[in-house]
């Protein structure tokens, strides 16, 4: 679970009145990392799958608490992404890792594309994002 809370500071440099108060509380933003497999079942991953809806059902329940404190938040549900991870993922012998690229991993998009995507949705304050080939 990742869940990163991001304040901006006020835009003025006034005192902190009420009026600036509640411009720097609507400015705050949660945003979590799910997983595709919230949104969809997969096969042979069902303990996994039921995980990740809980994640998002919690999130949603989140952000109805947060929403009259002026804080959104951000789910968002990536497929593959092109990183090392599997690559750098422990396997069953003490410390040694995978070491190998897996293909799904190698053909998602970039972390950069992913990470321009998540910030373009904080800015119009959405709810969802949904980073997978097959749902765009």
């Amino acid at each position: 679970v990742f869940f990163l809370m991001i304040r901006r500071p006020p835009r003025s440099t006034q005192s902190r009145s009420s009026a600036a108060s509640d411009v720097y509380k609507r400015q705050v933003h949660g945003v979590t990392i799910n997983s595709v497999a919230g949104k969809i079942g997969i096969p042979y991953r069902s303990t996994y799958c039921a995980s990740k809806s809980a994640m998002s059902a919690y999130f949603d329940s989140l952000r109805s608490e947060l929403e009259d404190e002026g804080i959104s938040v951000l789910q968002v549900f990536p497929g593959f992404v092109r990183t090392n991870i599997a690559k750098n993922s422990l396997i069953a012998k003490e410390g040694e890792t995978l070491g190998a690229d897996e293909e799904y991993t190698q053909n998602g998009i970039s972390a950069e594309e992913f990470a321009t995507q998540v910030c373009e949705a904080m800015y119009f304050k959405d709810k969802e994002l949904i980073v997978a080939s097959a749902f765009q």
